[in-house]
């Protein structure tokens, strides 16, 4: 039965399921998320930001695009979990690597152009209601193409020969708003708790108390990715016709 066609709370149930169970099948794949995360959010706050300038043309990104280069083994792990049972003892970064290099294209390009999209709504329109408006709508489109792409990185994570964008675009056809409904189910109890930490945070000022706001909200960061990662992997396994398949049959279909 494909995943798309189960009621929301059935699939995301199975969403929890999967991404409980890497969790508990891979822990040092999950420290080694967790460390990374903390790490870049300190390195944010106490380098880039006081060095590099708000206006700087993606200069903040940088930080952005280091950490989803040291994600990528994570989040290949959990898809190759899910979806072939592989269990990844440790975490090994292996930036020659093919499956690697272009998981991690991939996601830095969506990344990169997200950004690129807000910089230019800057720097071209001075008006605040209308950089807003520019704004909004690029997070919209930015929002839709990553949920059209959602089969692609699963599908490269299995090193399936058909994982191309095209094969991708059309798998997910008809599917964007179901799949926006479930992230938005799945994440927002994550989006809730972290909210209130940064609640409790502003209400102190102990170093402590920062410190253990940052541990928890990276460890919410890492149990939301992984979520993520579930029902991208459980949606290549449901509905991924052309991605998993090779690329002369791929081609054939689209």
């Amino acid at each position: 039965m494909s995943v798309a066609r189960l009621p929301l709370m059935v699939a995301l149930r199975l969403s929890y399921t999967d991404a409980g169970a890497a969790l508990r099948a891979m822990p040092n794949l999950a420290i080694a998320g967790l460390m990374i995360l903390i790490a870049a959010s300190a390195a944010s706050v106490l380098i880039v930001h006081p060095i590099v300038p708000a206006e700087s043309l993606l200069g903040r990104e940088v930080m952005g695009l280091v950490t989803n280069f040291l994600l990528t083994p994570f989040l290949i792990a959990v898809h190759r979990f899910i979806i072939l049972g592989e269990i990844a003892p440790r975490y090994v970064i292996e930036p020659r690597d093919p499956r690697f290099q272009l998981f991690f294209c991939w996601s830095a390009a969506l990344y990169v152009a997200s950004a690129i999209g807000d910089a230019l709504a800057e720097l071209t329109i001075t008006n605040p209601g209308g950089r807003a408006t520019v704004g909004f709508v690029i997070a919209i489109a930015m929002l839709v193409v990553s949920l059209r792409m959602t089969v692609l990185f699963p599908a490269i994570a299995v090193d399936a020969l058909g994982a191309t964008w095209r094969g991708a675009w059309q798998d997910t056809r008809g599917h964007a708003l179901y799949l926006f409904g479930l992230v938005l189910a799945t994440i927002l109890p994550v989006v809730l708790v972290t909210g209130m930490l940064l609640r409790f945070k502003t209400a102190s000022s102990s170093g402590f108390v920062t410190f253990v706001t940052l541990v928890v909200g990276s460890a919410g960061m890492v149990v939301a990715l992984t979520l993520l990662v579930a029902i991208a992997s459980r949606f290549f396994l449901t509905v991924g016709d052309r991605v998993n398949q090779p690329p002369d049959t791929a081609k054939t279909q689209v």
